[in-house]
C-alpha cells in the first residue's frame, strides 16, 4: 500500500513538472526567419542576417540554424561568439551527421584567430574590487585567465568604494594575447551628501527661518540744478547787459547836451535837444534793464544754489503780462 502511494505521488509530481519544463516553440515562424536570414547573408547584409537567424534559433533551436548563425557572426568579426556557436552546434549534432566534421573544422579555424586577454588586479587593492571588461563584469575566478575576446578595442575598469575608477584601454589584433594589470584610481574627494533631518511623526511642522539679508542704505541722488535756472541767469545777464549799454549811451547823450548848451543851458541847439530826449530814453531803458536783469539773475542764482526735488516752479503768463511765480 505504501509503495503504491509513493508511486502515485511520483507520477503526479512528474506530470506537474512537464508544462514547466516544456519550451514553447514556433517552428513555422522560425523557418520563415531562417530563410530571411539566409537571403540577407547572400546579399552580404550580415547585421540583418544575424538578427533573423538569432530570432529563428530562439523560436525553434536547431543545430543547422546555429551553424549558419556562427558563420554570420564570424563575418561580422565577432570571433568569440562565432567560435562558441560552432562548438555548441558540433555538440548538438548526432553522431554520424555529416555536418559534425564541418562544425569542428570551422571551430578550430576560428579558435586560431581568437585574441586572448588576461586581466589582473594590482596587489594591495581592497577586497570587493570589481573588474569590468566592455560592460561585462568579471568574477574573481576570471581574473588571471586568458579569455577569448573579439579583435579590436576593449575597455577595462577597476571599481571600489571610495576610489576613482582605474581605467585601461587595449586594442587586440587577431591571434594576439595580452595581459593587463589594473590599478585603482586615487581616493575620491567627493563629499557624500549630508542627509536632511526629518521631523518626527506627529511633530508640528516648523517653517525655516528666513535668511538674514543686509540691504545697504543708498543715499538719495543729488539732482542737478533745474535747466530753467540757467535760463533765468541768461535772461538776467542779458538784462544787465542791456542796462549797462543803455546807461553808457545815456551818459554819452548827457555829455553832448552839456557841451552844446553850456552850463546854463541857454545856448542849446536842435541837435542838443534831440540828444537830451535820447538820453532820457536810454536812461529809462538802462533802469529797466538793470532791474529786470537783477530780478532774473537773482531767481536763477536761487534755483542754482538751492535746488530741491520737492520744489515746484512755474513761469506763468498773466493776461496783463509775464510774471514769474513759484512754490518752494
Amino acid at each position: 500500500m505504501r509503495a503504491r502511494a509513493v508511486g502515485l505521488l511520483s507520477f503526479v509530481l512528474a506530470t506537474a513538472a512537464l508544462p514547466a519544463a516544456a519550451q514553447p516553440r514556433d517552428a513555422a515562424g522560425a523557418e520563415v526567419l531562417y530563410r530571411a536570414g539566409r537571403e540577407a547573408a547572400r546579399r552580404g547584409d550580415w547585421a540583418t542576417a544575424c538578427a533573423k537567424l538569432a530570432e529563428s534559433q530562439r523560436l525553434d533551436p536547431a543545430p543547422g540554424t546555429l551553424l549558419n548563425l556562427a558563420d554570420c557572426e564570424e563575418h561580422r568579426g565577432h570571433l568569440a561568439q562565432a567560435w562558441q556557436e560552432f562548438v555548441q552546434a558540433q555538440s548538438q549534432l548526432p553522431k554520424g551527421d555529416s555536418r559534425g566534421p564541418y562544425a569542428k573544422s570551422r571551430a578550430d579555424a576560428v579558435e586560431k584567430r581568437l585574441p586572448h586577454l588576461s586581466v589582473r588586479l594590482e596587489a594591495g587593492v581592497p577586497a570587493g574590487t570589481h573588474v569590468v571588461r566592455d560592460d561585462q563584469e568579471l568574477g574573481a575566478a576570471s581574473l588571471g585567465v586568458s579569455m577569448p575576446v573579439d579583435p579590436g578595442d576593449h575597455v577595462l575598469l577597476a571599481r571600489a568604494d571610495g576610489h576613482i575608477d582605474g581605467r585601461a584601454q587595449v586594442t587586440l589584433a587577431e591571434g594576439e594575447s595580452r595581459e593587463i594589470t589594473l590599478a585603482l584610481g586615487p581616493l575620491s574627494t567627493v563629499t557624500p551628501a549630508v542627509p536632511v533631518a526629518r521631523p518626527a511623526i506627529g511633530a508640528p511642522a516648523t517653517m525655516p527661518a528666513p535668511p538674514t539679508t543686509y540691504t545697504p542704505v543708498v543715499p538719495p541722488e543729488k539732482k542737478g540744478a533745474p535747466t530753467f535756472a540757467y535760463a533765468l541767469l541768461g535772461v538776467g545777464a542779458v538784462g544787465i547787459g542791456v542796462g549797462t549799454v543803455a546807461g553808457v549811451l545815456a551818459l554819452s547823450r548827457a555829455g553832448t547836451v552839456k557841451d552844446a548848451c553850456g552850463p546854463d543851458y541857454k545856448t542849446c541847439t536842435p541837435a542838443s535837444v534831440d540828444a537830451a530826449k535820447d538820453g532820457k530814453t536810454f536812461t529809462t531803458a538802462s533802469t529797466i534793464g538793470f532791474v529786470a536783469g537783477a530780478v532774473f539773475a537773482g531767481a536763477g542764482l536761487y534755483f542754482l544754489l538751492a535746488p530741491s526735488s520737492s520744489s515746484k516752479t512755474a513761469l506763468t503768463v498773466a493776461p496783463n503780462g509775464a510774471a514769474l511765480s513759484g512754490a518752494f
